[in-house]
């Protein structure tokens, strides 16, 4: 119950209650029935969620005989028909686009125009654009204790990567030669187009040893498709982090998580791609509406509420809420653990594993009271070691390794 709810009800409590008992059988009967509609309304949440992704990977599927679809690390993007597609992978600095059905020619305009259309694009109009969201949204505006946030119009997604270069006007030079390497500073960008169009320079060779070759498949249905590869420059993941600095610096401060640690963990959660999504999770630090949106709601404005993915794709939203998500964990729920790195090392974990599996690494009961004299009793190393060995999923345990490997990085 929210906090004008709970006031209102003391300034009625007189006439609807008769004694003390009876007020506080109320006010708990009330409580309940709150709890209760909020679980009923996740439910509907997640069964509108599981049902819009599913119909999109069947529409998908029936173009593509490889569905891909946005991850932590990885942004995709459809045209209209389906039939070009984008796949930003933050991860490995790639661009790559598809286009199927379409002679060499036709399917190079799609690429362009596709291409054109996704450098425009900041977080804001991303999430327009996309289907799934959209949808998702829409289902989710009758609900009664569901939160939806707005997203403010920002720099484009890519344009950090082309900044000091302007690949739209090079792109007519890929009916001239088919891999185009740009050397400009330190940046080198790579486009690939069908093999039996490529001709190498020799100055080319050793620059596109790294560069994925395109070539024309043909598809189990037989239709063709072409494809181009982008290799971005190496220094987009550091323009990326450092636009999440001023956020970061005070959300971490607000809740007393170190700056280093905060960039450590959107790091390893999604390259600080801004339109991470996995598992019903999403953002930059991959907040999931019903585990850690929902008890980050209750730190930062005193009850618990639905949020849906427009909210989390606010930068300030997700950084917000993942701050404040690892403050309850590490100050209140394992605050029993006495040693700060300890605790630190099982807090990271917990982030990725859920509370529950860092319990049952050392008791192999998932109950946090009953873990932490096992905890106490080592060192932080071996605390550390243990998490990295026995958490249950290899997931887990290469997420804490990079976080805590990614801390003294952003700790300059």
């Amino acid at each position: 119950m929210d906090r004008r709810g709970f006031l209102s009800l003391l300034m009625v409590s007189p006439v609807l209650a008769s004694s003390y008992d009876d007020f506080q059988k109320q006010m708990y009967g009330e409580y309940t029935k709150y709890q209760q509609q909020l679980s009923e309304e996740f439910s509907e949440y997640i069964k509108i969620l599981n049902e819009e992704f599913r119909l999109f990977k069947k529409s998908i599927s029936q173009v593509w005989d490889t569905p891909e679809i946005s991850s932590r690390h990885i942004w995709v993007q459809y045209s209209n028909d389906l039939k070009t597609r984008s796949i930003v992978d933050f991860a490995n600095n790639t661009l790559k686009i598809e286009s199927l059905g379409h002679d060499r020619l036709t399917s190079d305009e799609h690429i362009k125009r596709h291409l054109n259309h996704i450098l425009k694009q900041d977080t804001k109009s991303a999430v327009e654009n996309d289907t799934v969201l959209n949808n998702i949204e829409q289902r989710l505006k009758d609900l009664k204790f569901v939160i939806k946030g707005s997203i403010p119009s920002g720099d484009s997604i890519l344009r950090l990567a082309f900044e000091d270069e302007d690949i739209l006007s090079d792109l007519h030079s890929t009916r001239r030669r088919s891999i185009h390497a740009i050397n400009q500073s330190e940046n080198q960008i790579f486009r690939a187009f069908p093999a039996r169009l490529q001709r190498v320079d020799k100055q080319e060779e050793s620059a596109l040893s790294s560069a994925q070759k395109g070539s024309e498949l043909q598809q189990n249905s037989g239709v063709p498709a072409h494809h181009v590869v982008i290799k971005l420059p190496s220094n987009f993941l550091k323009k990326r982090a450092n636009k999440q600095v001023p956020v970061v610096l005070e959300r971490s401060n607000k809740y007393k998580v170190s700056f280093s640690t905060v960039m450590s963990v959107m790091h390893t959660e999604s390259s600080f791609n801004p339109m991470a999504l996995s598992d019903s999770a999403y953002g930059l630090m991959m907040i999931n509406p019903e585990t850690s949106g929902r008890t980050a709601h209750k730190k930062v404005y005193g009850e618990e509420k639905i949020i849906t993915p427009t909210f989390l794709y606010n930068n300030i939203n997700n950084v917000e809420f993942g701050s404040a998500y690892f403050n309850v964990m590490y100050y209140e729920y394992l605050k029993g653990i006495t040693d700060p790195k300890s605790r630190l090392y099982c807090t990271i974990a917990a982030y990725n594993a859920g509370l529950g599996n860092i319990a049952r690494v050392f008791t192999g009961k998932p109950i946090l009271k009953k873990s932490f004299d096992e905890i106490n009793a080592k060192s932080a190393d071996t605390v550390l070691k243990t998490l990295q060995d026995q958490l249950p999923f290899e997931e887990s345990k290469i997420y804490l390794t990079k976080v805590n490997e990614r801390i003294p990085y952003y700790q300059k």
